[in-house]
């Protein structure tokens, strides 16, 4: 999960002037795209990249290559209280082994509303009902979200139960977020699977939590409701004037709650957004993100990834409000990623970050800091980036990771105030 580390809160109840329609979103998707189309060479001086935001294109300098780090990775850390909750357990998943059977508990455990970037800790029960001991193979994740007790080569007696610690880590964007755990037992061909979720709530939450832009629609609304019932405004969507449904901002008082339209009607296939992000003049969230679902913003963006063989784990990161000129510090993880080979390591080095790289380097700058090896799937990247301006209630850029095998891209959105 990628982690945020600043050295104040930066206010973000200051309310620029919104950029002309699609001046934000647009230029910096269209480098999205041009960046993949080009396999992300440009970023580090191999071609040269067309630039959005109003920045020139010229490619921005590759990081010296820095040594890799023993160092632990950050300890992770949380920047939003989760909402109150109250987590939920419910049924038992059995399966059969020699001698009896397993009975792991609870099947389901639901954290209802959890904060972004929140980590949330459970225990499982795994008993043995049966007249044999028998052996764990291994338990299993399905995202990095979830960590988990390794249990691999324990024993569980006949009759016995042992404990399964696991913990949801929930993203930084809103919705639900579900995690499955896989049990094997040795000598068994069956599969155990328990399940974790928590719906990922903002103090402004969306409803849904995505733009729905499949099968030909082209609009739809996005209900935004803060969840303590204070009045706030909708300053820009995805940078430029909102349109609501109902609301007249030059006349009505702000409220708690807007109905707000989305529209990517005349957009060319490969500029449509991966996300449409909002922006309000609430310190505590100054953006809300919803994912934007198209035949054109999903896995063909990025097919490097089949060579390169690894992918960046949350490829999307919410700063919030940041200031120009103020550095911050963050993480992301990225994860091995070779279906075609069925996971096997192919190329050793896929890990090795040599640096990184702003492609909108008139508004944001970035270094590398670092690469720690967090196991033989997943390795942390730190690196800082600083804000040049100028100020925008909506700034999207990319930043360019190149390790030894390829180059990627991981998306920032945030507010820039002055």
């Amino acid at each position: 999960m990628p982690r945020i580390f600043r050295s104040s809160d930066p206010a973000g109840s200051a309310r620029e002037r919104a950029p002309s329609i699609y001046t934000v979103h647009m230029k910096s998707h269209l480098t999205f795209m041009s960046a993949l189309t080009l396999s992300l060479g440009g970023i580090f001086g191999l071609v040269v990249l067309p630039i959005g935001c109003g920045d020139s294109p010229t490619p921005p300098t590759a990081v010296t290559p820095q040594a890799v780090t023993s160092q632990e990775p950050v300890a992770k850390t949380s920047t939003a209280s989760p909402p109150p909750s109250q987590s939920r357990a419910s049924g038992s998943e059995d399966m059969i082994v020699p001698g009896g059977f397993i009975k792991i508990s609870p099947a389901l455990l639901d954290f209802g509303a959890v904060g972004p970037g929140t980590v949330h800790p459970t225990t499982f029960r795994i008993a043995n009902i049966g007249t044999q001991d028998i052996v764990v193979e291994s338990v299993t994740p399905s995202c990095v979200c979830t960590t988990l007790t390794d249990l691999t080569g324990v024993t569980i007696p006949a009759g016995g139960t042992i404990e399964m610690s696991a913990s949801l880590d929930a993203p930084r964007q809103p919705g639900e977020k579900e995690a499955k755990v896989f049990v094997r037992i040795v000598g068994v061909d069956s599969v155990a699977m328990v399940k974790i979720k928590g719906m990922v709530t903002l103090p402004i939450q969306p409803s849904p939590t995505y733009a729905d832009a499949l099968k030909g629609v082209t609009s739809g609304f996005i209900e935004l409701t803060s969840q303590d019932g204070r009045p706030f405004s909708v300053v820009a969507s995805n940078g430029a004037p909102p349109v609501f449904e109902g609301f007249n901002p030059a006349t009505d008082q702000p409220r708690s709650a807007y109905r707000l339209k989305w529209s990517i009607a005349g957009v060319p296939g490969p500029s449509i957004p991966r996300w449409w992000i909002f922006t309000t003049d609430r310190a505590d969230c100054p953006l809300v993100p919803c994912r934007l679902r198209n035949e054109n913003t999903g896995a063909r963006r990025d097919m490097e990834r089949m060579t390169r063989h690894w992918i960046v784990d949350e490829d999307f990161l919410d700063l919030g409000s940041i200031r120009i000129g103020e550095p911050i510090d963050l993480t992301c993880v990225i994860k091995h990623y070779n279906p075609r080979g069925g996971g096997a390591v192919e190329q050793a080095d896929w890990w090795q970050v040599l640096g990184v790289g702003s492609a909108s380097p008139q508004s944001l700058q970035a270094e590398f800091k670092g690469v720690v090896r967090l196991n033989d799937e997943e390795a942390e990247v730190r690196l800082q980036i600083t804000p040049t301006g100028p100020p925008s209630e909506l700034m999207v850029g990319f930043i360019g990771i190149r390790t030894s095998t390829g180059n990627g891209l991981l998306e920032v959105a945030a507010k820039v105030v002055q």
